[in-house]
């Protein structure tokens, strides 16, 4: 299997059980209840999957550095993490603190998940 669709694949799967955890913890485990605003968590990182793939994708045109791709792809999902985080507080301030910490647990995995994935590309290389 290619290399990008089996992180492709990876990284879905790994949206979703994030998903059904941050999901059932929060239902079972926590007296506030579950945020309905929850399911844009995993919609934001679906969407930054694709901003990376569109990054990659003019990367492979002007055959830049693969670090120069790693590093300009985590500026643009620090920023716009920072942005969809403080338009989601805005929006549903009853569930504050929930989504925050569900959203800093995701954002953290899924960085995590992307430097292995680059660091391995990189020893490959």
């Amino acid at each position: 299997m290619n290399r990008d669709k089996e992180f492709i694949i990876s990284y879905l799967a790994l949206v979703i059980c994030l998903t059904v955890i941050a999901a059932c913890v929060l239902v079972y485990c926590t007296s506030v209840g579950f945020p309905a605003i929850l399911f844009a968590i995993p919609v934001f990182f679906c969407i930054m999957l694709g901003v990376m793939w569109l990054l990659k994708r003019s990367r492979g045109k002007k055959k830049r550095d693969k670090a120069f791709f790693f590093m300009e792809y985590r500026i643009v999902k620090m920023l716009s993490s920072i942005v969809f985080l403080a338009a989601c507080l805005i929006a549903d301030r009853e569930h504050m603190l929930p989504f925050a910490i569900v959203f800093v647990v995701f954002y953290f995995v899924m960085m995590t998940f992307e430097t292995v994935h680059f660091i391995k590309g990189e020893k490959k290389s």
